[in-house]
């Protein structure tokens, strides 16, 4: 999983995003993946966080609105 800025869902919330929702899918060995979907006019995000007793594992920030630019070839 990709690690992004840790303070990155504080600066969005900040910045005026809203949790449109949220989710918790419990992994193997006690893990739980929290998925939570940013909402901003008409973009949305969502951001993951996997902990697992307590400690944070990673996190990981998909855009989804509005679609990214798509890659050609293996560098873009």
């Amino acid at each position: 999983m990709a690690d992004i800025d840790r303070n990155e869902l504080t600066k969005l919330l900040e910045s005026g995003w809203t949790v449109s929702g949220y989710s918790v899918c419990l992994m193997a060995m006690g893990a739980t993946s929290h998925h939570i979907l940013l909402q901003n006019g008409t973009s949305m995000k969502s951001i993951t966080v996997i902990t697992n007793s307590g400690d944070e594992l990673g996190r990981a920030s998909i855009p989804l609105s509005p679609a990214p630019p798509e890659k050609k070839g293996w560098f873009g």
